[in-house]
């Protein structure tokens, strides 16, 4: 892994594939807490690296030195759930030359940081009386091949080298929880957004034709209300990958935040985003244009299929206020 500064969680991620990993290897990038004396107590091998502002580079740097045949990828705020030696070896034995994904539970305080802009098949669930999960799927367990390397100094990924040196790739059962959810939804801090936001940027300069480090700085724009910056990156997703369907649906927020109703309908007459994500914004468009009992028929079936998604029951509830009082005043563009 890569830390700085993960004093507050990163004795529980450790020992939570403790009794899976063989050797626990600590890439600390300039922490100034007590990060790398738990990390020695629980045995791990540090790396003090200095910070280049690139992510790929700094995880690169526990591959050079890992020398067990498999690895197993997490941050600080992570942990494994319910680790199994027998099962994981089951998986890495049955597919010798294959990358795995995992699905990343992300938890927030649903009644503090909801995620402004979070699409309905992203959310998970509720997991308490305070904490939602929205998901994320990444490749975390792969093996040690020479050429396998990360790539991209923000959203880091291993998928360009698979692909290069012939590596499949395959999602497993392995869950991981991830514990701050702001960190790994829209609601960054100040001083991360604008690092991601200047990361992001090298990015798509140096690798024009990945369509995800568009989606990735969109959601940056999207983030700061600059919906003209986010429309150009959301298109030129869609246009090196037409069947990315978040690209769509944010497209579909940037065209709600605009007031171009009509754009809307077309966007969602033709894009491949998924069912749930454009009863949302189909009934959304319809609320604003205050048909309203059609509005709530969608909204109950995001509310149906994700309970805990509030930015839909918010919506029916007024939609369903609105069917009865049939208050004036709503534009008209259908």
């Amino acid at each position: 892994m890569i830390v700085r500064n993960g004093a507050a969680t990163l004795a529980d991620c450790l020992e939570s594939v403790a009794a899976v990993a063989d050797e626990l290897i600590v890439v600390d990038t300039g922490s100034c807490d007590e990060t790398v004396s738990i990390a020695e107590r629980l045995g791990a091998h540090v790396i003090a690296a200095p910070w280049t502002n690139d992510f790929a580079a700094a995880r690169n740097r526990y591959l050079r030195v890992a020398r067990r045949s498999w690895i197993l990828s997490l941050d600080a705020d992570e942990r494994l759930l319910d680790p199994d030696v027998d099962r994981i070896r089951a998986i890495v034995d049955a597919h010798p030359r294959t990358a795995f994904g995992v699905t990343v539970r992300n938890f927030f305080d649903h009644d503090l940081e909801w995620p402004r802009f979070l699409a309905p098949s992203e959310f998970g669930g509720r997991a308490s009386a305070r904490q939602s999960w929205h998901v994320s799927r990444t490749i975390r367990l792969f093996p040690r091949l020479s050429g396998l390397t990360y790539r991209y100094p923000v959203h880091e990924s291993l998928i360009p080298a698979a692909r290069q040196v012939g590596v499949r790739l395959r999602l497993s059962d392995l869950v991981v929880h991830h514990r701050e959810g702001s960190a790994a939804g829209t609601a960054h801090t100040a001083p991360k957004t604008a690092q991601y936001s200047l990361l992001g940027r090298a990015k798509v300069d140096r690798h024009p034709r990945c369509s995800r480090g568009h989606l990735e700085m969109a959601r940056v724009h999207l983030d700061g209300g600059a919906w003209a910056l986010a429309e150009d990156e959301l298109r030129e997703c869609l246009r090196l990958s037409p069947m990315t369907g978040l690209a769509g649906y944010y497209l579909g927020e940037v065209l709600l935040q605009t007031g171009r109703l009509h754009d809307l309908k077309r966007l969602l007459a033709r894009s491949p985003m998924s069912g749930i994500d454009r009863c949302h914004l189909e009934g959304r468009r319809l609320l604003v244009t205050c048909r309203h009992e059609r509005a709530a028929a969608l909204l109950r079936r995001v509310v149906a299929e994700k309970p805990g998604y509030r930015p839909a029951r918010r919506l029916l509830d007024t939609a369903l206020d609105r069917s009865v009082i049939n208050r004036p005043g709503c534009p008209t563009g259908r």
